[in-house]
């Protein structure tokens, strides 16, 4: 969450993360098809400083769900990443904004960085 301060009172802005399902029933010749697709997720800010959470928010989701995309209990109880998972995430998000991916020794500064200098069996 974010607060703005105004002259008149405070406003409090936060991102929401959506999925947005498409369902259709085709029937033809006599068969009855139901489809079902979901969308990427969607997050929803009101403020550009909202940007990076709402980034960060998309990857996480991107790379923590699996086989259940509509599951947003992971926001709730997120469960653990490893460093082999965050690494090409990382790598990809420099990637698609700077259009050159990370070499192995910015994510070993990273690494250092994020994990606190712990390397164990994750890095």
């Amino acid at each position: 969450m974010f607060w703005f301060r105004s002259n008149q009172s405070s406003l409090m802005v936060t991102e929401e993360l959506h999925i947005i399902c498409f369902v259709a029933v085709l029937h033809h010749a006599g068969e009855t098809l139901d489809i079902e697709a979901s969308s990427l997720p969607v997050v929803v800010i009101s403020s550009s400083n909202q940007v990076p959470s709402a980034w960060a928010s998309i990857m996480w989701f991107n790379m923590l769900s699996t086989s259940e995309p509509m599951n947003l209990s992971l926001f709730v109880d997120p469960p653990p990443l490893t460093w082999q998972q965050l690494a090409p995430l990382l790598s990809w998000q420099f990637l698609s904004m700077g259009q050159r991916p990370l070499d192995q020794d910015q994510l070993s500064m990273l690494r250092d960085k994020i994990m606190g200098g712990f390397t164990g069996t994750s890095s």
